[in-house]
């Protein structure tokens, strides 16, 4: 399980944060290497963004994505 505290962070503060644990977790090799795309995650359509993550990162935190 992975767990990012977000209360009372910034988007950008919550944005380094998952990058931070993302580039911790692939050097141990649990996830794969970021690369450079990074896709906006909200509450709800419609929503600002709550942070951005790494591409990498939506299908094995289970993150669900919806085209525009």
């Amino acid at each position: 399980m992975i767990a990012v505290v977000a209360e009372n962070l910034t988007a950008q503060e919550l944005t380094e944060r998952f990058a931070a644990l993302h580039e911790r977790l692939a050097a141990e090799g649990v996830l794969p290497k970021p690369v450079k795309e990074v896709s906006d995650v909200h509450a709800a359509i419609g929503d600002p963004p709550l942070c951005q993550i790494n591409r990498m990162l939506i299908f094995p935190l289970g993150i669900l994505c919806r085209a525009a």
